[in-house]
């Protein structure tokens, strides 16, 4: 496996799709990861990322690779294990019934 230390150089459309991601995508975890693809495209390095996003350098890579890997649909949360969760989109916007 091919070690990524920076985002490709996007094209206007993927800049356009991240940008979008920033401002409107209803997972705050997908903000954050579409932040950091944005920072990457600036040229800034995965260490000053992580230290201006308050995580570790080794996030930002993941987030990096999946990106080239995936594109945006890399960003989205993973299916994981365990118990289904309590509590959906809904009802943290306070739509509980």
């Amino acid at each position: 496996m091919k070690k990524i230390e920076c985002v490709h150089s996007l094209s206007d459309t993927e800049l356009a799709e991240i940008q979008k991601a920033i401002k409107t995508h209803v997972n705050p975890r997908v903000r954050v990861r579409s932040i950091m693809i944005r920072l990457s495209h600036e040229k800034h390095s995965a260490t000053k990322i992580a230290e201006m996003l308050g995580c570790s350098r080794q996030t930002v890579l993941s987030q990096i690779y999946r990106y080239e890997q995936e594109g945006i649909l890399g960003l989205e949360d993973k299916p994981r294990s365990g118990a289904p969760a309590k509590a959906d989109v809904n009802y943290m916007r306070g739509g509980h019934n």
